[in-house]
C-alpha cells in the first residue's frame, strides 16, 4: 500500500478537501493513542525550531506576551477566577484581552467565540 504522501493521494486531498478533512479528523477519533505518540515524537524532533518561534513572537509581541503572563499568574494567585463562556456558557475558556495594556481586564470565551472576537479584532485594525 501507498504511503499517505503519494502523488495520486496528494492530489485527491487537493481536490477534495472538506472530505479529506473529515477522513483526517475521523481516523484521529479512532486512533488516539497514535495521534499522541506521533505527537510526542514530532514535539521532540522539532523542538529547537519550536523554541525560536516562541521566542520570535515574544520579541515581536512583548504586550500580548506580558498580558498572557499575568493572566497565567493571576490564575494561580486566585486574582481570576476562569467564568463560563459569556457567549455560549461553555466551561472550557480562554481569556480574551480587548486591550493587552489592561492585562487583568479579560472576557472568557470558548476557543470558537475567541477566534471570532479576535478575527473582529483583525477586521477593526484594518
Amino acid at each position: 500500500m501507498a504511503g499517505a504522501d503519494a502523488p495520486y493521494l496528494r492530489k485527491w486531498r487537493k481536490r477534495n478537501p472538506g472530505k479529506a478533512a473529515a477522513y483526517c479528523l475521523a481516523w484521529r477519533k479512532r486512533n488516539p493513542r497514535k495521534v499522541v505518540t506521533y505527537s510526542r515524537a514530532y514535539k521532540v524532533k522539532h523542538r529547537a525550531e519550536s523554541v525560536v518561534l516562541i521566542n520570535a513572537w515574544r520579541i515581536r509581541n512583548p504586550l500580548k506576551h506580558a498580558a498572557h503572563r499575568s493572566v497565567a499568574a493571576a490564575l494561580r494567585n486566585g486574582k481570576l477566577i476562569k467564568q463560563p463562556c459569556q457567549i455560549c456558557g461553555s466551561l472550557i475558556v480562554q481569556a480574551h484581552h480587548e486591550d493587552y495594556a489592561k492585562p487583568l481586564k479579560v472576557v472568557w470565551l470558548c476557543k470558537p467565540h475567541h477566534v471570532k472576537a479576535d478575527a473582529r479584532k483583525r477586521m477593526e485594525v484594518k
